[in-house]
């Protein structure tokens, strides 16, 4: 295996993500597996709201629960926010490139279309 020094961010994203497939694929749970992460997450906002664990439990519970939900809909708004300033940041874009003097171009010229001129020899035979 090629050492990471060689490889382009690239090339370690696609190797790490041969890699999580490779790992996911022998799994037998993947549910069970990911617990301790999945609790330890959790954990976190428990640490965060009664770090000495001097709450009741159900009180302790109740705000970390709602101090996950900060935590979720915060980076939502971050999230929001970073794509309006893309946007934004499109939108500013297209206008100085509409703003920037170009060269004089000649107008185009409208083409027009062809007259529909009938051909003589496929007029239809008069009815009898």
């Amino acid at each position: 295996m090629a050492s990471s020094n060689s490889l382009t961010p690239e090339q370690r994203v696609l190797r790490a993500r041969m890699a999580a497939h490779a790992r996911w694929a022998k799994e037998r749970d993947p549910r069970a597996a990911t617990q301790p992460g999945r609790e330890a997450f959790l954990e976190r906002f428990s640490d965060e709201v009664d770090p000495d664990r001097e709450l009741p439990e159900a009180e302790r519970i109740r705000r970390a629960e709602h101090a996950r939900a900060s935590y979720m809909a915060r980076l939502s708004f971050e999230s929001s926010r970073k794509r309006s300033e893309q946007k934004r940041g499109k939108r500013d874009a297209r206008h100085r490139r509409e703003e920037t003097p170009v060269a004089e171009v000649a107008p185009r010229r409208q083409r027009r279309r062809p007259r529909f001129v009938p051909n003589p020899a496929m007029k239809k035979a008069p009815s009898t």
